[in-house]
């Protein structure tokens, strides 16, 4: 039996919210380069033959077909697990924000070490 009250969408193979969502936007770039995209998000799993050697893939997208210009992250599926977890972590932290008696999720700051992230080039000598 599911844990979910009501079973989950698909659409075309993607899975997407159950209902409109509240409040879904995603930006891409800063300043006078400013992409700005929202909609219905959807997820999709694409499975790749072992003979072309591509790693499986999770695609995060809005609307369940890719579009030009449109927003789709696509990642791993071992990142996209990984992601499911930091996500699952956000929504816990919200939940206690918000009052929920529940225990946050275990975590390591990592403030001090350097960050691979593209865009931010911190990086911290030892």
């Amino acid at each position: 039996m599911s844990s979910n009250p009501v079973p989950l969408h698909q659409r075309e193979g993607v899975w997407e919210f159950r209902e409109s969502p509240v409040y879904t936007r995603a930006e891409i770039g800063s300043g006078p380069d400013l992409l700005v995209d929202h909609g219905m998000p959807g997820i999709r799993y694409i499975h790749y033959p072992p003979s072309l050697g591509i790693e499986d893939r999770v695609v995060v997208m809005f609307g369940h077909r890719a579009r030009d210009g449109g927003f789709r992250m696509e990642m791993s599926w071992r990142d996209a697990e990984e992601f499911a977890l930091i996500l699952a972590a956000a929504v816990r932290e919200g939940q206690i924000a918000r009052g929920a008696d529940l225990e946050p999720v275990a975590s390591v700051d990592v403030t001090m070490h350097d960050c691979h992230c593209r865009y931010c080039g911190v990086r911290r000598d030892a």
